[in-house]
């Protein structure tokens, strides 16, 4: 779940800086709009984007395989370590 709350703020989000274009108007801010419907944290959405970027990331230089097996139950991975940088 926590990759797909991070996919969906990371494509919903703002892009930082001066807009090229309009955007739409949103009550709020993004996190805290998906914090809401998903009843997590400001703070969880904000980490899921992380986790999902650096997922993304992986896929995009190691193979699609490595989402996967990321992402699959009994990939014995933690959330939490895959994250972290060293």
């Amino acid at each position: 779940m926590s990759y797909f709350r991070g996919k969906k703020y990371n494509l919903e989000r703002k892009p930082e800086g001066r807009p090229t274009e309009k955007l739409p108007h949103f009550e709020g801010e993004t996190a805290e709009r998906l914090a809401s419907q998903y009843k997590v944290s400001r703070a969880t959405i904000e980490r899921d984007g992380a986790f999902a970027a650096a997922v993304d990331t992986l896929a995009a230089n190691v193979g699609d395989e490595v989402r996967q097996t990321i992402l699959a139950r009994d990939s014995g991975m933690r959330i939490e370590r895959s994250t972290r940088s060293s």
